[in-house]
């Protein structure tokens, strides 16, 4: 069992999961949309959760009912037209100050720093990890 299925187990009564998982399908046309291919742990969330949300925290994602209009991919689009060049990753939150928090193809987490420079900082966790982490960090 993955770390995050075992966070949102043992936190079931405080997690919000998608009521309605992406079909594989909808995950491959949000990468054809996208012009990017997920890392597997990425997918992996996508087709288990769609998306979570726990406590004040929310991380984007897909489900069937949006589509390609889920956070993850509507806010992914519009930070690279507002800032360039962000095409090898997607958003997964938006944080304090503008920042956001980003995953690449093979599944590294990042911080994207918008007002200083458009600096992508990685973050030295993979996607598992950070949604563990982030979500131990308010537990």
């Amino acid at each position: 069992m993955s770390s995050v299925n075992r966070f949102v187990e043992e936190h079931a009564a405080d997690i919000v999961a998608s009521l309605k998982l992406p079909s594989v399908d909808t995950i491959r046309e949000a990468e054809e949309a996208l012009g990017f291919s997920f890392g597997q742990q990425l997918k992996f969330y996508l087709k288990n959760h769609g998306f979570l949300i726990y406590k004040f925290v929310e991380l984007y994602g897909l489900n069937e009912n949006q589509k390609m209009y889920s956070d993850l991919v509507v806010r992914t689009q519009k930070a690279r037209e507002n800032y360039g060049g962000l095409n090898d990753v997607v958003i997964i939150e938006s944080m304090d100050g503008g920042n956001y928090i980003v995953c690449d193809g093979q599944d590294n987490m990042h911080e994207y720093l918008p007002m200083n420079e458009q600096k992508l900082t990685s973050l030295g966790l993979s996607f598992e990890d950070y949604v563990v982490n982030r979500f131990n960090e308010i537990a």
